[in-house]
């Protein structure tokens, strides 16, 4: 895993392009990712944020605006908000899918992004984008997709006119909110 994550992140780099590592700070750190994204289940955010550089990006999975909030005041950066939908690609996937009001709560909670994920597919990224979502992990959708390039622009062109600026680095800034002593 080591090795693959490293290969990523000299890939991404040329490009402008940064590797957010699932669960494993440790692999994230060796391999000189961007960050790492962790859930509810794994090392806390604080035990994570004590050991990361600065700048290092922080994501939180939750399901809930309190958990969101939560999420933001312990120092995350971004959110990953869902299910939105039934999901084949977690075990441990919540049963009940989130609403867009739930969506729509939690973006008035937080000041980070919000990526929205979970059995997500075309024909929901505007309604979704459109509650709140700054961004939307499609895992499953593309894994399916006949053209997963296609599927990826199809997407893109959804996105608000204000975030289609091409930008030189990740929308997702290091956490300047709640709890994170910076303001």
């Amino acid at each position: 895993m080591l090795r693959l994550a490293r290969d990523l992140v000299s890939g991404l780099r040329p490009i402008g392009g940064q590797l957010i590592v699932n669960d494993r700070l440790d692999i994230a750190l060796l391999a000189g990712a961007a960050g790492v994204h962790l859930g509810q289940d794994d090392l806390p955010l604080r035990a994570a944020r004590a050991i990361a550089p600065p700048g290092f990006l922080i994501g939180i999975s939750t399901h809930d605006p309190d958990e969101a909030a939560q999420a933001w005041a312990e120092g995350a950066d971004y959110i990953g908000f869902g299910p939105m939908a039934a999901t084949e690609n977690k075990d441990d996937a919540l049963a009940t899918p989130r609403t867009l009001a739930q969506l729509a709560a939690t973006r008035t909670r937080v000041g980070i992004p919000v990526v929205a994920i979970g059995g997500i597919d075309l024909p929901r990224v505007r309604e979704i984008l459109d509650a709140g979502a700054d961004a939307v992990a499609m895992i499953g959708a593309l894994a399916r997709a006949e053209d997963p390039a296609a599927l990826v622009r199809a997407v893109l062109a959804l996105r608000p006119r204000s975030r289609q600026t091409p930008r030189a680095s990740s929308p997702i800034r290091p956490h300047r909110g709640p709890g994170s002593g910076i303001g």
